[in-house]
């Protein structure tokens, strides 16, 4: 059963309203992933290290693989090498014209991703890839018609290689061919992104956006390149309007936890029964807010939203046992 949206914009508003600074967290929280010992890591004025990682954030990914590859030869318990290591070999394998070698490069890339999560590493960007990579390498298609689909493998390869302006003629030719194309529309923002761009990147996320408001990269792609322009508020808003699109999906609770974390706050999950009561009547569901909510406190304004939303978006969320425990199940895209 997919929630109400007026329901999860008023979830999402509790949880960041009632978020505290990360100074008053309880100790109860989550401890931090392991990470390698000092010295189990790459020193960080170490040449190849310096030079891999330049050349990593630039998106050149082929030509950093070889670089991580013999960092985490020398120091094999490093596990954000053992990341780049397996981002890069990923990248590389969309520079392959060969599906088989490409799916088997891709299998390996999972393969050094895993020994990073073994090493500790715990990072979103590993869990995301983990969960949307098949062991096997297998990978999807970008486009029913073969020619779109070619060309926008090709402008793949070309963003693998930091070939940026080469990457961005392939997808506006997909675009031009498929108007629709969610991906093409997408890459294309994230290629501005790169460049940081970050007020056409934003330009090319909103036609994503319209193209399927029901999928969360486009929004969460968007928050990333406001936040970049130092708006933050506006960023917020977008990892917020992620969630809304696509709740059951664990990635789109990426965007605004690690805006949290650079805000220095912890979000503070809600259990709605806590200051709320329903009842059915005549009339349908009503909800009850509990009178000791002061009128200064910060989720004051989200819980009285709960409370005046349609009884029927009401009688939903007690049906789906929601009220039982807020917290948003997910399942793979």
């Amino acid at each position: 059963m997919r929630l109400p949206t007026a329901f999860l914009w008023c979830f999402v508003s509790l949880v960041i309203a009632t978020a505290i600074p990360f100074s008053c967290a309880a100790q109860s929280s989550a401890p931090a992933p392991p990470q390698a010992s000092p010295s189990d890591s790459v020193p960080k004025n170490d040449s190849v290290r310096v030079n891999a990682l330049e050349l990593y954030r630039a998106g050149k990914m082929v030509q950093s693989m070889p670089l991580f590859e013999n960092l985490c030869t020398t120091y094999p318990k490093d596990n954000a090498m053992w990341e780049a290591w397996e981002m890069t070999t990923l990248g590389y394998a969309d520079t392959l014209s060969d599906p088989d070698q490409r799916k088997k490069t891709r299998a390996l890339a999972r393969s050094r991703l895993a020994k990073a999560k073994e090493l500790g590493d715990n990072s979103n960007l590993l869990q995301i890839v983990l969960a949307n990579l098949p062991e096997d390498g297998g990978e999807g298609s970008y486009s029913a018609s073969k020619e779109v689909n070619e060309i926008m493998q090709h402008a793949e390869a070309d963003f693998a290689r930091g070939d940026y302006d080469q990457a961005k003629d392939g997808y506006l030719h997909a675009l031009l061919l498929e108007p629709k194309n969610y991906e093409a529309a997408l890459f294309m923002g994230d290629v501005f992104f790169k460049q940081h761009e970050n007020g056409s990147a934003g330009d090319w996320f909103a036609r994503a956006i319209e193209i399927d408001p029901n999928r969360e990269t486009a929004y969460r792609y968007w928050g990333d390149a406001l936040s970049a322009m130092g708006k933050n508020a506006e960023a917020r808003e977008k990892y917020i309007q992620a969630i809304v699109a696509d709740p059951y999906n664990n990635r789109c609770w990426v965007g605004i936890n690690q805006w949290a974390q650079r805000n220095k706050v912890k979000l503070n999950w809600v259990r709605l029964q806590d200051k709320s009561k329903s009842s059915t009547g005549e009339q349908g569901a009503t909800i009850t807010i509990d009178a000791s909510i002061q009128k200064d406190d910060p989720s004051l304004g989200a819980w009285l939203i709960l409370q005046r939303r349609p009884p029927d978006v009401a009688e939903r969320k007690i049906q789906a046992g929601i009220s039982e425990r807020a917290k948003i199940s997910s399942h793979a895209e």
